[in-house]
């Protein structure tokens, strides 16, 4: 876990917090004097409400999130499950609100930045507000794939390209990336993929009776990375028609 501890509590320099975004600061070492504050959350914790003002933006070191919207007629939409080096609270920029609720769904530690100090900051280090800026750019380019996803595959399809990315996501942060856990409910699988809870719960038992993966409870296993990556790519040929 990043952070050093100081005054009883886990803070990161601004180097820490860029490696954890996964793009390192090119005048390293410069501004270790200024520190980021954690702060820990309890697994279903709320992290941040639609609504609530918006001050600062979060970088995910340890744990798993849910980011979720909820619509005129009180429908629930997952967005996303944020996980270690993401940057969340992005779509508070613009109106200087928060439009989605965030909640841990894991034990988790976020480090906290403040936006008004970012931007001071970003006076000073040009280098700092090119990472800020790309970790935010990573965010919509990953929304947009979401979007892409959902418009164009087929639900199979859907649920196995969400475990070939997470697998890669698992490898990059150093774990195994053929056993692995989903900390979501299959119920929030499906809102974030635009299917049902069934259709979840039908496609990982498809997998598993072909031997491509292995489910034990919220373990998965995937025993055939070719098989997963030939199902991820199956397009919805319905859609493709009507446009």
């Amino acid at each position: 876990m990043t952070g050093t501890q100081r005054n009883g509590g886990l803070w990161s320099d601004i180097d820490a917090v860029c490696e954890l975004l996964g793009m390192p600061l090119g005048e390293a070492g410069r501004y270790g004097r200024v520190l980021f504050q954690h702060r820990s959350y309890r697994a279903r914790q709320r992290i941040c409400s639609a609504g609530e003002k918006f001050e600062s933006l979060l970088v995910v070191n340890a744990g798993f999130l849910r980011t979720s919207q909820v619509d005129e007629s009180g429908n629930e939409q997952v967005l996303g499950f944020p996980m270690r080096g993401d940057l969340v609270g992005v779509e508070g920029i613009c109106a200087q609100t928060h439009h989605a609720d965030t909640v841990a769904l894991t034990a988790c530690d976020v480090v906290i930045l403040p936006f008004a100090q970012l931007r001071s900051l970003g006076h000073e280090c040009a280098d700092l507000s090119q990472v800020i800026y790309r970790a935010i750019s990573r965010e919509l380019v990953h929304e947009q794939s979401a979007l892409g996803v959902i418009g164009t595959l087929t639900a199979e399809a859907r649920v196995a390209h969400f475990l070939q990315e997470l697998s890669g996501r698992y490898a990059a942060l150093g774990y195994s990336p053929r056993r692995f856990m989903l900390h979501m409910t299959r119920r929030d699988l499906g809102s974030y993929l635009g299917v049902t809870l069934e259709t979840v719960s039908r496609a990982l038992s498809t997998m598993a009776e072909a031997g491509i993966i292995d489910v034990q409870k919220r373990a998965i296993i995937i025993n055939d990375v070719a098989a997963l990556a030939a199902i991820s790519r199956h397009a919805n040929r319905a859609k493709m028609r009507a446009n």
